[in-house]
């Protein structure tokens, strides 16, 4: 049975949001504190994003009053690369204060 749209909505957007920050600071993390170059920044970043996202939706499965859904793992995913896609595109709004 499908959501209620205006429910749907909602869970896609803090989908999204939560994980625009989490593609941010493991972005910042990867490049700024290990200093990986960009493509292992985004790899690595992205990696990190979409197995805890899966993880999560994992664990929802053995909770009763949730349920695991694909949607929420792609929204996970397209929020982490939008939050990757930020710090990678505007490196001077994410550098590292020294």
């Amino acid at each position: 049975m499908l959501k209620n749209p205006k429910s749907f909505l909602t869970d896609v957007l803090i989908n999204l949001a939560g994980f625009v920050f989490l593609g941010i600071i493991t972005t910042m993390f990867f490049s700024n504190i290990l200093n990986f170059n960009v493509k292992l920044s985004f790899l690595f970043s992205l990696s990190y994003c979409c197995l805890l996202s899966l993880f999560i939706e994992f664990c929802q499965m053995w909770l009763p009053a949730r349920s695991s859904d694909i949607v929420d793992l792609i929204c996970n995913t397209s929020g982490a690369l939008v939050g990757i896609f930020l710090v990678l595109g505007f490196p001077r709004l994410f550098q590292r204060m020294s």
